[in-house]
């Protein structure tokens, strides 16, 4: 184990010959020698690096063509969302949504009687005019 950090602190930092899309090859003098097996490390990731940019590509594909999807769903939406309001602005249109929707029936019933209840808890304006005086 102590060998192994020794190693390590001997070898020379190869960051300069790493970057996010290639890495440089071995030189000679480092195929041989304590280095060496460096070509066998050297092709396995270049292979890597090949890998991570044809994922890369694949996934900034994808994620447009998702971007795409999901705009075009939003649309697709708020068209829909629209035509529903435009059908239920009539009356046959909103009996036939409510007979559909046991839910919208619900809320509607609901809000019909929060609507009747507020109209007959509000003075008129008569009543107030005469309150006043």
């Amino acid at each position: 184990m102590k060998r192994r950090s020794n190693t390590r602190a001997l070898m020379p930092d190869s960051s300069h010959r790493v970057g996010k899309t290639w890495i440089q090859p071995p030189a000679h003098t480092e195929k041989i020698g304590a280095g060496y097996g460096s070509e066998r490390f050297y092709k396995l990731a270049a292979r890597a690096a090949k890998e991570y940019v044809e994922i890369r590509d694949l996934l900034a594909k994808r994620r447009d063509q998702l971007i795409t999807m999901e705009a075009d769903l939003r649309t697709a939406l708020d068209e829909r969302e629209a035509a529903l309001i435009r059908q239920m602005e009539s009356p046959r249109g909103l009996q036939s949504a409510l007979q559909r929707d046991p839910l919208l029936n619900v809320a509607y019933q609901k809000l019909k009687a929060l609507r009747a209840d507020l109209q007959s808890s509000r003075p008129t304006e008569s009543a107030t005019y005469r309150c006043k005086n």
